[in-house]
């Protein structure tokens, strides 16, 4: 499918993670999907909004040599 959306299969292959952890991630971490007929799929920018959810901040080496002065 086109127009943003990745295919439920795409997104496990994408992320190297199984059907397990694709549920998980659904039900437990909010994972959004698009339910059309059988098929499941992820809008993109969806996605690049709840990946920024569980994103790392890492402080730059010029803040760590303001921590350290």
């Amino acid at each position: 499918m086109s127009l943003g959306y990745i295919s439920k299969k795409d997104f496990i292959d994408e992320f190297q993670i199984n059907r397990k952890t694709f549920r998980i991630w659904v039900n437990d971490k909010g994972l959004p999907i698009k339910k059309i007929g059988y098929k499941t799929y992820i809008q993109r920018s969806e996605l690049d909004d709840w990946l920024k959810q569980f994103s790392v901040n890492e402080p730059s080496l010029l803040d760590l040599k303001s921590i350290f002065k």
